[in-house]
């Protein structure tokens, strides 16, 4: 039995087969750490702390300080019957505009997906 040298093709081969590999375990964390970044940063440059506010200058800020007001949002229109009349009297009319039920409906519709109720 004659036992096979290993040629530069199965070298090469196997790199390939391990880059893709790697790519494919790397490649979402990387764009996951990327639109994170994107993100902070975007919503950090929206807000402009360091007018008004220096001592807050600090990276996420803006992050958090959205955070909060979209749950202070939740909340307010979760426990005040006005709040869920507002609600879904901007719901119905969002879902009746024409162009832009095309967008907000899918969306509601993943969002409701994994948060689960409105």
């Amino acid at each position: 039995m004659k036992v096979k040298k290993p040629q530069f093709d199965d070298y090469l081969n196997l790199f390939l087969k391990s880059f893709l590999k790697g790519l494919i375990i790397v490649g979402p964390i990387g764009a996951t750490l990327y639109i994170v970044f994107v993100v902070f940063d975007t919503i950090d440059g929206i807000i402009p702390f360091d007018k008004f506010l220096p001592f807050l200058n600090r990276t996420g800020v803006g992050f958090f300080s959205l955070i909060i007001f979209i749950s202070a949002v939740g909340y307010f229109f979760n426990k005040f019957v006005f709040g869920k009349f507002i609600f879904e009297s901007l719901d119905h009319f969002l879902e009746k505009t024409p162009g832009v039920k095309h967008i907000y409906s899918p969306t509601k519709d993943v969002m409701s997906s994994f948060v689960g109720d409105k």
